[in-house]
């Protein structure tokens, strides 16, 4: 039994732990907490007053700054980038093209990542311009090795690594001429809002180059960059962890020292940023900056902490929504702890659709049409300029759902298709080259189907989605005429439509087709390509467009003029009307046997073509827009409602996880992508930012994050920024006008390629499995079908 006395005091207590002051929020805003009881020999006094109400149970939770830690640069008396942890992957690319091993070195003690004796780099963006760095590394095996350390090419001087942890200062004693960081932009900064403009954000890149050859690698366990004094490593300590203020605990950004948090963001419509402020030291500033895409600073709150707890703070970030945002968090001021309290960004909340789809009859059925070579912008529903005829696909489009920012992960058939049917990214499945089997022990999507008792049935025209190929799983029916004159869609459409009469009543069934007509070479009869083409052509190219011409065209082996490329432009543009035909006859049979209402009907491709939009021929090799986007619509009334065109990004290795959610089975094992139906039904959130990647065979890597694309490669220096929003076409190359859009690119495409799981990824995990293929034996007929194709 709890005497009076006891409980009277642990009321009370409760009633402190409740109380929460808040100060207003504004531009330079200053708090003034009132604590909400007077403490009375230890006890807060019964006649507290109530606290006020969050601004955050108004509100709905966007994106949580907690889960933002890794993604985050910790600025700490200089850019601090802690090695072996989820924090490396922004600066070397996700161990791409950089000479760090795949995982994270095996050491006592700290974290730390390797290098072998290639050596290794780190870039990122840094304000000013770094007049030294500061490293923490030992040898792995313990003998004495030497390492010469370069900062934007120019050498720091050589260190000797031990057996044991050290710290090596390395200060530089170039110019600030001298020692400009590659990539370096111009001062964007001059119309900042307040006081002196900041300095300019240049990149940097910090190099490693070992003397001599060995087996063990060299470890590293943090850099800081810009730094002129040695750092403790009590003082980094962690970023994320339950913080105690005044009796209150919040899960927080812990801020042991002062030290500022940035983050790499795409900002939401409506969005404010609300965290509470906590700090053991009266006096401590806390500090909200945001620079724009082209480096301009702003300043939008600061207060100071002097009263004991937390106090919720609420700074409105709505003026830079739809813009690639570097958001600080700083601190300064404090000889104690200070924390950022469950900080996150938290918008409008929506009402759910009127027309939920909660409640809807799932599909029994499944048709999934590949579109091989077939350019998104070929239909009006993502292209409405565009003059090719399409009117099956439009029909069809007309009673679906459009996603108009749907997205391949490769450029070429095989790791294109493989990404679809595993959702593995083509970094994990392996299967990219041209020889390449697909893994048998990676679950595919007609192996998941089939266990679930649906009848399955391919038919194909492309040889390298074929039974060689590990693609033959999982099917009752696996049929591919790339071996004869059937592989059209004259054929194909026609024949999996009849293939429907022997699917019994009460069978499931899943039918897949992938046609090849737009792909070289362009051989179609004349009246589909008439339309697209004025008077007659009598130039150098023949009345069809074979696979060694667009090769001697691509090489610049052949020269042609504008004339030239109208004629090959009408003849693909024929080929995609002639597919479009032929598809008609599947959707009429779908029709007639009464299956559109019961068979969700997918359609989509697995990559573009280029037509000298960018220089080349074909596809295979880059990654702009007209090679990877992909013509996404979904047909099933019941969830996908006709008309309804979702702009939210989604990429292809979602596809299976989405298809198998809303058919209402189990997910696929393994899987790295995410269901989007959460896009149409509101059910649940997806992880922020939806972003796209993809690869290239040429050692290029893609990605788009909200209205910016970055093409990177592992040439030095070799970036390509674009703002899709108002260059779609890609030609304007911004890295040097907009560095924070550019770095905001950069952080989400290393984390992408060293944690592709995207729930991996949301949660700040490091590291994945990854899957070798092997090279297959290719015979004669199938090497000259992939010669034919371009692949050999």
């Amino acid at each position: 039994m709890i005497e009076s006395n006891s409980f009277s005091r642990l009321l009370a207590v409760s009633l402190l732990l409740l109380a929460l002051a808040t100060s207003a929020c504004g531009d330079k805003q200053s708090a003034a907490p009132t604590p909400s009881a007077d403490p009375v020999d230890g006890v807060a006094s019964t006649n507290a007053t109530p606290p006020p109400r969050s601004a955050r149970l108004d509100l709905k939770r966007w994106r949580s700054l907690l889960d933002e830690g890794s993604r985050a640069e910790l600025e700490l008396g200089g850019l601090l980038i802690d090695l072996g942890t989820a924090d490396q992957h922004k600066y070397t690319q996700g161990g791409w093209g950089t000479g760090w091993l795949d995982r994270p070195a095996n050491s006592d003690g700290p974290t730390a990542a390797g290098f072998g004796d290639q050596g290794a780099s780190l870039r990122g963006l840094i304000e000013g311009q770094p007049d030294g760095v500061v490293v923490r590394a030992r040898s792995a095996d313990g003998e004495p090795r030497e390492v010469t350390v370069t900062l934007n090419k120019r050498s720091l001087g050589t260190i000797t690594l031990g057996a044991e942890w050290q710290d090596h200062e390395l200060l530089s004693t170039a110019s600030g001429e001298d020692s400009a960081g590659e990539g370096a932009g111009e001062d964007d900064t001059a119309n900042a809002d307040d006081g002196d403009a900041p300095p300019a954000l240049t990149q940097f890149k910090l190099a490693f180059d070992p003397a001599g050859k060995r087996d063990e690698p060299i470890l590293i366990d943090w850099v800081r960059v810009g730094a002129s004094a040695a750092l403790s490593t009590e003082l980094a300590g962690p970023r994320v962890g339950a913080m105690r203020v005044d009796a209150q605990v919040r899960r927080s950004l812990l801020a042991a020292t002062p030290r500022s948090f940035h983050f790499y963001m795409h900002i939401p419509a409506d969005a404010q940023l609300i965290f509470d402020a906590g700090a053991r030291t009266p006096g401590t500033e806390f500090t909200v900056r945001a620079r724009t895409a082209d480096g301009t600073e702003h300043e939008l709150f600061q207060t100071s902490i002097d009263t004991p707890g937390w106090h919720e703070q609420v700074v409105d970030v709505d003026r830079f929504a739809g813009r690639a945002l570097r958001l600080e968090l700083s601190t300064s001021g404090h000889s104690e702890p200070a924390g950022w309290g469950e900080p996150a960004l938290f918008v409008e909340p929506t009402e759910p659709p009127a027309d939920t789809v909660a409640d809807a009859t799932k599909p029994r059925n499944l048709v999934l049409v590949v579109l091989d070579t077939t350019r998104s912008d070929a239909f009006a529903p993502f292209a409405p300029d565009n003059p090719v005829l399409t009117p099956v696909f439009d029909r069809i489009a007309e009673g679906s759902t459009v996603f108009a920012n749907a997205y391949n992960n490769e450029n070429w058939t095989k790791p294109s298709v493989a990404t679809i049917f595993s959702s593995l990214y083509p970094g994990t499945h392996d299967t990219r080259l041209a020889a390449s089997s697909l893994p048998e022990e990676i679950p595919l999507l007609s192996e998941q189907l089939k266990q679930q008792n649906f009848k399955t049935a391919a038919f194909i025209g492309n040889a390298v989605v074929s039974d060689k190929f590990g693609f033959n799983r999982g099917w009752d029916l696996f049929r591919n005429d790339s071996d004869s004159q059937l592989a059209n869609g004259a054929n194909l459409f026609p024949n999996a439509a009849a293939w429907l009469d022997e699917v019994g009543e009460d069978e499931r069934f899943f039918l897949y087709v992938q046609s090849i007509d737009a792909h070289t070479p362009y051989d179609v009869p004349r009246e589909y390509s008439k339309p697209y083409f004025s008077g007659s052509y009598r130039g150098k190219l023949g009345q069809s467009f074979e696979r060694e011409e667009q090769s001697e065209i691509d090489r610049y082996a052949m020269k042609v003029d504008d004339r030239d490329l109208d004629w090959v432009r009408a003849l693909y543009q024929g080929e995609v009307a002639f597919q479009d035909y032929h598809l008609g006859a599947l959707f009429s049979s779908l029709e007639e046997r009464g299956l559109l209402s019961n068979t969700l009907v997918v359609i989509t491709n697995d990559h573009g073509e280029e037509i000298r939009e960018h220089g080349q021929m074909g596809h295979g090799w880059t990654l702009y827009e007209e090679m990877i986007t992909a013509p996404l619509i979904m047909h099933y009334p019941p969830i996908f409602k006709p008309g309804r065109r979702v702009e939210g990004i989604v990429e292809h290795v979602d596809l299976t996880p989405t298809l198998l959610d809303v058919l209402g089975l189990p997910p696929l094992p393994g899987a790295q992508g995410l269901s989007f139906m959460p896009l149409i039904d509101g059910s649940r959130d997806l992880p922020q930012p939806q972003s796209t990647v993809a690869w290239s065979r040429n050692e290029m890597h893609s990605i788009r994050v909200g209205r910016w694309k970055l093409l990177a490669g592992k040439t030095a220096g070799w970036l390509r920024l674009f703002d899709l929003e108002t260059d779609p076409k890609e030609r304007k190359d911004l890295k040097e006008e907009a560095p924070v859009a550019a770095r905001l690119c950069e952080i989400y495409l290393g984390e992408a390629i060293a944690s592709p799981g995207k729930l991996a990824r949301a949660e700040g995990s490091t590291g994945h499995r990854r899957h070798r293929s092997r090279e297959i034996d290719l015979d004669p007929k199938t090497r000259r079908q992939l010669e034919a194709l371009g692949y050999l």
